[in-house]
């Protein structure tokens, strides 16, 4: 039971993951499909292990009922529901927000000789 509720959890935080301020609902759950393919094939993976006769024995593993498969995935949505709390306390606090880049006047670099707009000055040189 403990390690269908670790994979899980972390499959649905792996959702949550992908932006620091952005909640899953704005970026979209199936937005990435390649992550559909990741999360799709760990979940086969995982299944595959805990519900095969032979290979359960080998991970000492067993069937579990409606109420610990309940239990599981209830106690799975734990760290996605704190990552989107937390987001939203960002959000409110404009935590990593990035800053708006400034524009800086054209100015000319006499020692390189060129101007902020990438022209080529001459400079002369005298020994």
């Amino acid at each position: 039971m403990t390690i269908f509720h670790i994979v899980f959890a972390e499959l649905f935080r792996a959702y949550g993951s992908r932006s620091m301020r952005e909640s899953l609902f704005t970026i979209g759950p199936f937005s990435n499909k390649y992550m559909q393919y990741s999360v799709g094939a760990s979940l086969a993976a995982t299944l595959l292990i805990g519900l095969t006769p032979g290979v359960q024995q080998v991970f000492n593993m067993r069937y579990l009922n409606g109420r610990e498969w309940g239990l599981v995935l209830g106690l799975a949505c734990i760290p996605i529901t704190v990552d989107e709390l937390t987001k939203v306390v960002y959000r409110a606090i404009d935590f990593g927000k990035r800053p708006l880049v400034n524009t800086v006047e054209p100015y000319v670099n006499s020692a390189v000789g060129k101007s902020s707009a990438g022209e080529l000055q001459e400079i002369k040189v005298e020994l």
